[in-house]
């Protein structure tokens, strides 16, 4: 099965305030639970309008290429 689970940032927090809290307080909450949730892998990326996500979009293959 696969999450995915998209957070938005508080117009109140800027974009540092909002990395660090996913990265201190929701970042941790999945190893966490993980044995107990039987998570076997996890991957969180944290900014979903990080220039990065484009990069690696644009490099990814795409279906019929």
């Amino acid at each position: 099965m696969k999450l995915i689970f998209p957070y938005r940032r508080l117009s109140s927090l800027s974009r540092g305030q909002f990395q660090k809290y996913r990265f201190k307080t929701h970042g941790p909450l999945v190893p966490k639970h993980a044995d107990a949730l039987r998570i076997r892998r996890s991957i969180q990326v944290h900014t979903l309008d990080d220039p990065i996500n484009a990069v690696l979009r644009d490099h990814r293959p795409r279906p019929g290429d």
